[in-house]
Protein backbone atom coordinates (compact mmCIF):
# COMPACT_ATOMS: atom_id res chain seq x y z
CA UNK A 1 0.00 0.00 0.00
CA UNK A 2 1.45 3.32 -0.84
CA UNK A 3 2.27 6.11 1.36
CA UNK A 4 1.51 9.71 -0.12
CA UNK A 5 4.61 12.37 0.73
CA UNK A 6 4.44 16.02 0.01
CA UNK A 7 7.39 18.44 -0.10
CA UNK A 8 4.77 21.23 -0.24
CA UNK A 9 0.95 21.03 0.19
CA UNK A 10 -0.93 21.37 -2.56
CA UNK A 11 -4.48 23.02 -2.35
CA UNK A 12 -6.95 25.48 -4.13
CA UNK A 13 -4.17 28.18 -1.84
CA UNK A 14 -1.40 29.06 -3.20
CA UNK A 15 2.00 26.44 -2.44
CA UNK A 16 3.67 27.37 0.95
CA UNK A 17 7.22 26.61 0.97
CA UNK A 18 8.99 24.22 4.30
CA UNK A 19 12.01 24.20 5.27
CA UNK A 20 12.64 21.54 3.81
CA UNK A 21 14.46 23.62 0.88
CA UNK A 22 18.56 23.38 1.18
CA UNK A 23 19.28 25.12 -2.10
CA UNK A 24 18.83 25.99 -5.57
CA UNK A 25 21.52 25.86 -8.34
CA UNK A 26 20.69 27.41 -11.46
CA UNK A 27 23.36 27.05 -14.70
CA UNK A 28 22.58 29.66 -17.23
CA UNK A 29 23.73 29.01 -21.04
CA UNK A 30 22.77 31.33 -23.79
CA UNK A 31 21.24 29.39 -26.03
CA UNK A 32 17.53 29.51 -23.78
CA UNK A 33 18.53 26.94 -21.37
CA UNK A 34 18.89 26.33 -18.07
CA UNK A 35 20.01 23.32 -16.20
CA UNK A 36 18.47 23.19 -12.64
CA UNK A 37 19.54 21.67 -9.81
CA UNK A 38 16.96 21.58 -6.50
CA UNK A 39 18.25 19.86 -3.20
CA UNK A 40 15.88 19.45 -0.93
CA UNK A 41 15.34 17.26 2.75
CA UNK A 42 12.75 14.83 2.84
CA UNK A 43 11.22 12.58 5.66
CA UNK A 44 11.11 9.17 3.56
CA UNK A 45 8.79 6.45 5.10
CA UNK A 46 10.38 3.09 4.96
CA UNK A 47 9.38 0.77 1.86
CA UNK A 48 7.25 2.65 -1.28
CA UNK A 49 5.76 6.11 -1.08
CA UNK A 50 5.04 8.35 -3.55
CA UNK A 51 6.84 11.91 -3.34
CA UNK A 52 5.18 15.00 -4.61
CA UNK A 53 7.66 17.73 -5.54
CA UNK A 54 6.32 21.15 -6.53
CA UNK A 55 8.08 24.44 -7.36
CA UNK A 56 10.01 23.10 -10.24
CA UNK A 57 10.46 25.04 -13.89
CA UNK A 58 7.00 25.57 -16.21
CA UNK A 59 9.19 25.02 -18.65
CA UNK A 60 10.62 21.74 -17.76
CA UNK A 61 11.98 19.04 -19.82
CA UNK A 62 10.62 15.61 -18.34
CA UNK A 63 13.01 13.58 -20.87
CA UNK A 64 16.58 15.24 -18.89
CA UNK A 65 14.94 14.74 -15.09
CA UNK A 66 17.03 13.24 -12.77
CA UNK A 67 16.03 12.23 -9.09
CA UNK A 68 18.78 10.77 -6.72
CA UNK A 69 19.38 10.69 -2.61
CA UNK A 70 22.82 12.82 -2.19
CA UNK A 71 22.51 11.37 1.58
CA UNK A 72 22.41 7.53 0.15
CA UNK A 73 22.45 6.96 -3.10
CA UNK A 74 22.34 3.36 -3.13
CA UNK A 75 18.85 3.01 -1.06
CA UNK A 76 16.37 5.13 -2.82
CA UNK A 77 14.73 4.31 -5.91
CA UNK A 78 12.55 6.51 -8.06
CA UNK A 79 10.37 5.28 -10.92
CA UNK A 80 7.82 6.26 -12.55
CA UNK A 81 8.32 10.06 -12.49
CA UNK A 82 5.75 12.39 -13.86
CA UNK A 83 5.16 16.43 -14.54
CA UNK A 84 2.03 18.17 -13.86
CA UNK A 85 2.24 21.78 -15.20
CA UNK A 86 -0.05 23.47 -13.01
CA UNK A 87 -2.87 25.69 -13.31
CA UNK A 88 -1.77 28.88 -15.69
CA UNK A 89 -4.75 30.14 -17.20
CA UNK A 90 -8.52 29.88 -16.68
CA UNK A 91 -8.76 27.41 -19.27
CA UNK A 92 -6.54 24.79 -18.38
CA UNK A 93 -8.46 25.10 -14.83
CA UNK A 94 -11.55 23.94 -16.24
CA UNK A 95 -9.94 21.67 -18.16
CA UNK A 96 -8.57 20.00 -14.70
CA UNK A 97 -12.25 20.00 -13.13
CA UNK A 98 -14.09 18.19 -16.01
CA UNK A 99 -15.97 15.75 -13.98
CA UNK A 100 -15.51 17.41 -10.90
CA UNK A 101 -18.90 18.89 -8.63
CA UNK A 102 -18.95 22.57 -9.05
CA UNK A 103 -21.11 25.28 -7.49
CA UNK A 104 -21.88 27.68 -10.66
CA UNK A 105 -23.79 31.35 -10.25
CA UNK A 106 -26.06 31.76 -12.64
CA UNK A 107 -28.64 34.93 -13.43
CA UNK A 108 -32.01 34.54 -10.97
CA UNK A 109 -34.85 33.85 -13.86
CA UNK A 110 -36.97 36.51 -11.50
CA UNK A 111 -34.23 38.96 -10.83
CA UNK A 112 -31.98 38.73 -13.45
CA UNK A 113 -29.80 41.24 -11.58
CA UNK A 114 -28.89 38.53 -8.80
CA UNK A 115 -27.54 35.48 -9.18
CA UNK A 116 -28.36 31.93 -7.93
CA UNK A 117 -25.99 29.38 -6.79
CA UNK A 118 -26.38 25.95 -8.43
CA UNK A 119 -24.63 22.55 -7.89
CA UNK A 120 -23.15 21.25 -10.89
CA UNK A 121 -20.92 18.74 -12.86
CA UNK A 122 -18.48 20.17 -15.30
CA UNK A 123 -18.82 18.04 -18.50
CA UNK A 124 -16.81 19.74 -21.21
CA UNK A 125 -14.41 23.26 -20.37
CA UNK A 126 -15.67 24.90 -23.60
CA UNK A 127 -16.93 28.36 -24.13
CA UNK A 128 -19.43 28.45 -22.74
CA UNK A 129 -18.64 25.17 -20.21
CA UNK A 130 -21.46 22.31 -20.44
CA UNK A 131 -22.76 21.58 -16.79
CA UNK A 132 -25.01 18.94 -15.83
CA UNK A 133 -27.36 19.78 -13.08
CA UNK A 134 -30.03 18.05 -11.31
CA UNK A 135 -32.67 19.21 -14.03
CA UNK A 136 -30.71 18.77 -16.57
CA UNK A 137 -28.16 19.83 -18.98
CA UNK A 138 -27.30 23.67 -19.35
CA UNK A 139 -24.98 25.57 -21.55
CA UNK A 140 -26.39 29.16 -21.39
CA UNK A 141 -24.88 32.37 -18.98
CA UNK A 142 -23.04 32.08 -16.21
CA UNK A 143 -21.84 34.52 -14.19
CA UNK A 144 -18.84 32.91 -11.98
CA UNK A 145 -17.84 29.39 -10.87
CA UNK A 146 -17.05 28.55 -7.26
CA UNK A 147 -14.70 25.57 -6.74
CA UNK A 148 -15.15 23.83 -3.50
CA UNK A 149 -12.15 23.49 -1.63
CA UNK A 150 -12.40 19.91 -1.39
CA UNK A 151 -11.33 19.89 -5.17
CA UNK A 152 -7.61 19.69 -4.61
CA UNK A 153 -5.91 20.88 -7.85
CA UNK A 154 -1.94 21.02 -8.47
CA UNK A 155 -1.58 24.41 -8.70
CA UNK A 156 1.82 24.95 -10.04
CA UNK A 157 4.53 23.30 -11.88
CA UNK A 158 4.70 19.78 -9.79
CA UNK A 159 6.77 16.84 -10.57
CA UNK A 160 6.15 13.52 -8.63
CA UNK A 161 7.59 9.71 -8.99
CA UNK A 162 7.23 6.50 -6.85
CA UNK A 163 9.90 6.14 -4.27
CA UNK A 164 11.03 2.75 -2.88
CA UNK A 165 13.55 3.80 0.54
CA UNK A 166 15.59 1.01 2.34
CA UNK A 167 17.56 3.38 4.06
CA UNK A 168 17.11 6.23 6.60
CA UNK A 169 14.09 8.17 7.08
CA UNK A 170 15.70 11.16 6.57
CA UNK A 171 17.45 11.76 2.93
CA UNK A 172 18.71 14.86 1.04
CA UNK A 173 17.30 14.62 -2.34
CA UNK A 174 18.26 16.14 -5.67
CA UNK A 175 16.70 16.86 -8.27
CA UNK A 176 18.50 17.85 -11.60
CA UNK A 177 16.64 18.98 -14.75
CA UNK A 178 16.84 21.20 -18.18
CA UNK A 179 14.39 23.74 -18.73
CA UNK A 180 13.90 26.79 -21.67
CA UNK A 181 12.97 29.77 -20.92
CA UNK A 182 16.20 31.33 -19.26
CA UNK A 183 19.40 32.84 -20.78
CA UNK A 184 21.79 35.87 -20.84
CA UNK A 185 23.68 37.84 -22.41
CA UNK A 186 26.93 39.63 -22.11
CA UNK A 187 26.69 43.36 -21.84
CA UNK A 188 29.92 45.79 -22.11
CA UNK A 189 30.38 49.54 -20.94
CA UNK A 190 34.03 51.04 -22.49
CA UNK A 191 34.23 54.67 -21.23
CA UNK A 192 37.00 56.36 -23.42
CA UNK A 193 39.42 58.88 -22.22
CA UNK A 194 40.02 62.36 -23.41
CA UNK A 195 42.80 60.72 -25.18
CA UNK A 196 40.81 57.99 -27.06
CA UNK A 197 43.61 55.18 -26.53
CA UNK A 198 42.48 54.31 -22.83
CA UNK A 199 39.37 53.46 -21.21
CA UNK A 200 37.26 52.01 -18.51
CA UNK A 201 35.11 48.54 -19.35
CA UNK A 202 33.15 47.03 -17.12
CA UNK A 203 31.20 43.88 -18.05
CA UNK A 204 27.43 42.89 -17.24
CA UNK A 205 25.38 40.09 -17.28
CA UNK A 206 21.56 40.36 -18.11
CA UNK A 207 19.86 36.89 -17.26
CA UNK A 208 16.23 36.62 -18.45
CA UNK A 209 13.64 34.44 -16.58
CA UNK A 210 10.96 33.02 -18.68
CA UNK A 211 10.91 29.74 -17.48
CA UNK A 212 7.97 30.19 -14.64
CA UNK A 213 9.70 29.65 -12.10
CA UNK A 214 10.06 32.36 -8.92
CA UNK A 215 14.10 31.91 -7.79
CA UNK A 216 15.32 33.06 -4.21
CA UNK A 217 17.95 32.50 -3.55
CA UNK A 218 19.44 30.51 -5.99
CA UNK A 219 22.84 29.58 -6.71
CA UNK A 220 23.85 31.14 -10.26
CA UNK A 221 25.99 30.02 -13.22
CA UNK A 222 26.14 31.15 -16.46
CA UNK A 223 27.89 29.98 -19.22
CA UNK A 224 30.28 31.54 -21.85
CA UNK A 225 30.92 29.26 -24.71
CA UNK A 226 28.80 27.09 -27.63
CA UNK A 227 26.97 24.02 -26.22
CA UNK A 228 25.09 21.90 -28.36
CA UNK A 229 21.74 21.27 -27.20
CA UNK A 230 19.42 18.37 -29.28
CA UNK A 231 16.73 21.34 -30.79
CA UNK A 232 14.83 18.04 -32.32
CA UNK A 233 13.82 16.98 -29.16
CA UNK A 234 10.14 17.39 -28.18
CA UNK A 235 9.92 20.44 -25.16
CA UNK A 236 7.56 22.38 -23.99
CA UNK A 237 9.03 25.18 -23.85
CA UNK A 238 13.10 41.34 -18.47
CA UNK A 239 17.63 47.65 -14.94
CA UNK A 240 20.34 49.74 -15.11
CA UNK A 241 23.78 48.89 -15.62
CA UNK A 242 25.97 48.14 -11.56
CA UNK A 243 29.55 48.97 -11.42
CA UNK A 244 31.63 46.25 -9.79
CA UNK A 245 34.30 46.82 -7.47
CA UNK A 246 37.82 45.24 -7.61
CA UNK A 247 36.78 44.84 -3.45
CA UNK A 248 33.72 43.19 -4.24
CA UNK A 249 33.21 39.62 -3.74
CA UNK A 250 35.43 37.51 -6.40
CA UNK A 251 33.27 35.74 -9.02
CA UNK A 252 34.55 32.51 -9.64
CA UNK A 253 35.33 31.58 -13.28
CA UNK A 254 35.88 27.90 -14.26
CA UNK A 255 37.12 26.07 -17.76
CA UNK A 256 34.89 23.48 -19.08
CA UNK A 257 35.02 21.71 -22.03
CA UNK A 258 33.14 23.85 -24.76
CA UNK A 259 34.33 27.27 -23.37
CA UNK A 260 34.04 29.18 -19.45
CA UNK A 261 31.33 29.00 -16.62
CA UNK A 262 30.75 31.88 -14.37
CA UNK A 263 29.77 31.38 -10.75
CA UNK A 264 28.38 34.28 -8.68
CA UNK A 265 29.62 34.96 -5.41
CA UNK A 266 26.03 35.84 -3.89
CA UNK A 267 22.86 34.22 -4.14
CA UNK A 268 20.26 35.64 -6.74
CA UNK A 269 16.48 36.80 -6.60
CA UNK A 270 15.07 36.37 -10.18
CA UNK A 271 10.99 36.42 -10.16
CA UNK A 272 9.56 34.75 -12.91
CA UNK A 273 8.70 36.89 -16.19
CA UNK A 274 12.16 38.86 -14.68
CA UNK A 275 15.23 40.29 -16.45
CA UNK A 276 18.30 41.60 -14.32
CA UNK A 277 21.62 42.64 -14.43
CA UNK A 278 24.79 41.47 -12.44
CA UNK A 279 28.19 43.21 -12.97
CA UNK A 280 30.62 40.49 -14.35
CA UNK A 281 33.86 41.97 -15.04
CA UNK A 282 34.70 44.15 -12.45
CA UNK A 283 35.92 47.89 -13.78
CA UNK A 284 39.79 48.11 -15.29
CA UNK A 285 41.73 50.63 -17.21
CA UNK A 286 42.71 49.23 -20.79
CA UNK A 287 44.30 50.46 -23.75
CA UNK A 288 42.43 50.20 -26.71
CA UNK A 289 43.40 51.28 -30.76
CA UNK A 290 41.38 53.58 -32.71
CA UNK A 291 41.53 53.65 -36.40
CA UNK A 292 39.99 53.84 -39.60
CA UNK A 293 39.12 51.03 -42.05
CA UNK A 294 37.85 51.08 -45.70
CA UNK A 295 38.12 48.04 -48.27
CA UNK A 296 37.22 47.89 -51.82
CA UNK A 297 37.15 45.39 -54.56
CA UNK A 298 39.69 46.93 -56.76
CA UNK A 299 40.06 44.09 -59.53
CA UNK A 300 40.06 45.30 -63.20
CA UNK A 301 37.06 46.37 -64.91
CA UNK A 302 35.56 48.75 -67.33
CA UNK A 303 35.13 51.68 -65.51
CA UNK A 304 33.07 54.88 -67.24
CA UNK A 305 35.53 56.72 -64.86
CA UNK A 306 33.33 58.16 -63.10
CA UNK A 307 34.51 59.42 -59.41
CA UNK A 308 33.00 57.48 -55.94
CA UNK A 309 32.75 59.05 -53.13
CA UNK A 310 32.94 56.85 -49.60
CA UNK A 311 33.79 57.06 -45.35
CA UNK A 312 35.80 54.90 -44.03
CA UNK A 313 34.43 53.15 -40.89
CA UNK A 314 35.28 54.09 -37.51
CA UNK A 315 36.94 51.41 -35.94
CA UNK A 316 38.47 50.31 -32.39
CA UNK A 317 40.66 47.15 -31.77
CA UNK A 318 41.04 45.55 -28.08
CA UNK A 319 44.01 43.52 -27.44
CA UNK A 320 43.10 41.25 -25.40
CA UNK A 321 46.25 40.38 -23.30
CA UNK A 322 47.47 41.68 -19.85
CA UNK A 323 49.89 44.43 -20.85
CA UNK A 324 46.89 46.17 -22.47
CA UNK A 325 44.91 45.99 -18.76
CA UNK A 326 42.64 42.89 -20.35
CA UNK A 327 44.42 38.87 -20.56
CA UNK A 328 40.84 37.59 -19.36
CA UNK A 329 38.61 35.21 -21.53
CA UNK A 330 35.96 37.64 -22.68
CA UNK A 331 32.15 36.11 -23.28
CA UNK A 332 30.32 37.03 -26.12
CA UNK A 333 28.51 39.82 -26.05
CA UNK A 334 27.70 43.58 -26.94
CA UNK A 335 30.35 46.52 -26.39
CA UNK A 336 28.74 49.90 -26.04
CA UNK A 337 31.17 52.39 -26.19
CA UNK A 338 31.06 55.99 -24.42
CA UNK A 339 32.91 58.90 -25.07
CA UNK A 340 33.21 62.10 -22.66
CA UNK A 341 31.82 65.61 -23.79
CA UNK A 342 32.11 68.89 -21.92
CA UNK A 343 28.08 68.00 -20.75
CA UNK A 344 28.78 64.27 -20.30
CA UNK A 345 28.89 61.05 -21.58
CA UNK A 346 27.99 60.59 -25.20
CA UNK A 347 27.31 57.20 -26.66
CA UNK A 348 29.96 56.60 -29.80
CA UNK A 349 28.56 53.48 -31.37
CA UNK A 350 27.97 49.67 -30.19
CA UNK A 351 29.01 46.51 -31.87
CA UNK A 352 29.32 43.17 -31.19
CA UNK A 353 32.39 40.84 -30.11
CA UNK A 354 32.70 37.03 -30.25
CA UNK A 355 33.77 34.91 -27.59
CA UNK A 356 37.61 36.51 -27.11
CA UNK A 357 40.13 34.07 -25.84
CA UNK A 358 43.60 35.76 -24.43
CA UNK A 359 46.03 36.57 -26.36
CA UNK A 360 43.28 37.54 -29.52
CA UNK A 361 41.96 40.87 -30.32
CA UNK A 362 38.37 42.37 -30.58
CA UNK A 363 37.52 44.46 -33.49
CA UNK A 364 34.69 47.06 -32.96
CA UNK A 365 32.71 48.53 -35.81
CA UNK A 366 31.29 52.02 -34.24
CA UNK A 367 30.01 53.92 -37.30
CA UNK A 368 31.04 55.91 -40.17
CA UNK A 369 33.81 58.72 -40.28
CA UNK A 370 32.23 62.11 -41.09
CA UNK A 371 35.08 64.33 -41.96
CA UNK A 372 37.21 61.43 -43.72
CA UNK A 373 36.24 61.17 -47.54
CA UNK A 374 37.75 58.62 -49.98
CA UNK A 375 37.15 59.52 -53.52
CA UNK A 376 38.12 57.08 -56.01
CA UNK A 377 38.51 56.90 -59.49
CA UNK A 378 39.81 54.43 -62.27
CA UNK A 379 42.46 56.16 -64.27
CA UNK A 380 43.27 54.00 -67.13
CA UNK A 381 41.96 50.19 -67.96
CA UNK A 382 43.71 47.88 -70.62
CA UNK A 383 42.52 44.52 -71.42
CA UNK A 384 45.85 42.03 -71.64
CA UNK A 385 43.65 38.72 -72.77
CA UNK A 386 40.28 36.86 -71.89
CA UNK A 387 40.94 36.38 -68.68
CA UNK A 388 43.99 38.99 -67.73
CA UNK A 389 43.37 43.07 -67.57
CA UNK A 390 45.54 46.08 -65.79
CA UNK A 391 44.48 48.96 -64.63
CA UNK A 392 45.51 52.21 -62.52
CA UNK A 393 43.40 53.60 -59.66
CA UNK A 394 43.60 56.90 -57.87
CA UNK A 395 42.08 57.18 -54.44
CA UNK A 396 42.07 61.18 -53.27
CA UNK A 397 42.00 61.33 -49.29
CA UNK A 398 40.39 64.64 -46.71
CA UNK A 399 41.24 64.56 -43.32
CA UNK A 400 38.56 67.69 -42.44
CA UNK A 401 39.71 66.42 -38.31
CA UNK A 402 41.81 68.24 -36.35
CA UNK A 403 43.72 65.88 -35.33
CA UNK A 404 45.61 63.24 -37.37
CA UNK A 405 43.97 59.87 -37.69
CA UNK A 406 45.12 56.06 -38.59
CA UNK A 407 43.19 54.46 -41.82
CA UNK A 408 44.07 50.92 -42.45
CA UNK A 409 43.25 50.55 -46.90
CA UNK A 410 42.32 47.82 -47.93
CA UNK A 411 42.55 46.73 -51.71
CA UNK A 412 40.35 43.21 -52.70
CA UNK A 413 41.35 41.40 -55.59
CA UNK A 414 41.24 37.84 -57.02
CA UNK A 415 43.22 35.59 -59.49
CA UNK A 416 46.53 36.28 -60.01
CA UNK A 417 47.63 39.54 -59.27
CA UNK A 418 50.70 42.00 -58.66
CA UNK A 419 50.78 45.71 -57.79
CA UNK A 420 52.87 47.98 -59.92
CA UNK A 421 54.55 51.26 -59.04
CA UNK A 422 52.31 52.18 -56.40
CA UNK A 423 52.79 56.01 -54.63
CA UNK A 424 52.48 54.22 -51.08
CA UNK A 425 53.88 51.04 -50.13
CA UNK A 426 50.78 48.14 -49.92
CA UNK A 427 51.85 45.12 -47.99
CA UNK A 428 49.69 41.72 -48.67
CA UNK A 429 47.92 40.95 -46.13
CA UNK A 430 46.70 38.00 -47.96
CA UNK A 431 45.22 36.05 -50.78
CA UNK A 432 42.65 38.75 -51.78
CA UNK A 433 44.24 41.91 -50.28
CA UNK A 434 46.65 44.24 -50.19
CA UNK A 435 46.97 46.84 -47.05
CA UNK A 436 47.62 49.98 -47.08
CA UNK A 437 48.21 51.60 -43.35
CA UNK A 438 48.37 55.37 -43.73
CA UNK A 439 48.62 58.07 -41.11
CA UNK A 440 46.57 61.03 -42.48
CA UNK A 441 47.49 64.76 -40.91
CA UNK A 442 44.68 67.05 -41.32
CA UNK A 443 44.24 68.32 -44.55
CA UNK A 444 43.02 71.10 -46.22
CA UNK A 445 40.27 70.35 -49.42
CA UNK A 446 42.51 71.27 -52.24
CA UNK A 447 45.32 69.28 -50.88
CA UNK A 448 44.35 65.38 -49.98
CA UNK A 449 46.86 62.70 -49.56
CA UNK A 450 46.73 60.87 -53.07
CA UNK A 451 47.28 57.30 -53.41
CA UNK A 452 47.82 55.46 -56.77
CA UNK A 453 48.52 52.24 -58.47
CA UNK A 454 48.93 49.69 -61.45
CA UNK A 455 47.67 46.64 -60.42
CA UNK A 456 47.61 43.66 -63.23
CA UNK A 457 45.45 40.62 -62.52
CA UNK A 458 45.14 37.30 -64.32
CA UNK A 459 42.00 35.06 -63.59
Amino acid sequence: MFLVVTLLGLALTALSAEAHDLSTQVTVYGADHALIRHLRRVELPQGESTVTFPGVAATLDLSSVTVRSSTDPSTVTATDTRFHPGITTPANLLNALKGHTLRVLLPDPTTPERTVSREAVLLAATIPPIFQMEDGISIGEHRGIHIPQENSLVLAPTLTWQAKNLGPNHHDIEVLYLASGMRWAMDYSLYLHHDGTTGELTGQATITNNAGLDLTGAQLRLVAGDVDFDEGAPRNYLAAPMMAREDAPRIQREEISSGHMYTLPQPVDIAANETVQVPLIAARTIQVEPYLAAASDAMPQRWSGATTTTHPRTMLRLHNRAASGLGIPLPQGTVRVYGKTESGPVLLGENTIGHTPVDTEARLRLGESFDVVIERRMLDYQELGRNAARCTWELRIHNAKSTPQRLELSERFHGDWTIQGPSHPFVQQDSRTALLDLTLAPTPTDAPVVVRYTVEARW
